[in-house]
């Protein structure tokens, strides 16, 4: 994982960022590879990954780039609070972030929502839903 971890530093060090690297290892690794590689390039640079990718991109480019950076339990996580944050509910999006999901996969997205936001809606939500 440091050898993707150095790929990456290259491809965003000095002026202009090497896209094109950020694809490949980013867009082919599975979400528990890029977390080590996280880890690679924290020990290796002192910096963290997502936030070194989100100063050196821009757009859907970067939002694409920061999903995959994300964990999978904690980006459901965030996604569930978009759906369900404000007035109403964006059933479509609970629907995609649910409906495939393993009972233990749903527990680890219920832990996550807990963790980044400290409140039992997603309990409410779960009752809805059942």
């Amino acid at each position: 994982m440091a050898s993707e971890a150095k790929i990456l530093y290259e491809a965003m060090k000095g002026w202009g960022t090497d896209d094109s690297k950020l694809i490949t290892i980013i867009g082919s690794r599975s979400p528990w590879e890029l977390q080590d590689i996280a880890e690679a390039f924290k020990v290796a640079y002192g910096k963290d990954l997502a936030t070194e990718v989100a100063g050196e991109t821009s757009g859907d480019f970067k939002k694409t780039l920061l999903a995959l950076l994300t964990p999978p339990s904690i980006y459901r996580a965030q996604l569930l609070r978009k759906s369900i944050k404000g007035l109403g509910t964006n059933e479509r999006c609970l629907i995609d972030v649910l409906a495939h999901l393993t009972n233990l996969q749903i527990k680890e997205v219920k832990e996550a929502y807990a963790k980044l936001y400290g409140d039992d809606n997603i309990d409410k939500l779960s009752s809805d839903i059942k």
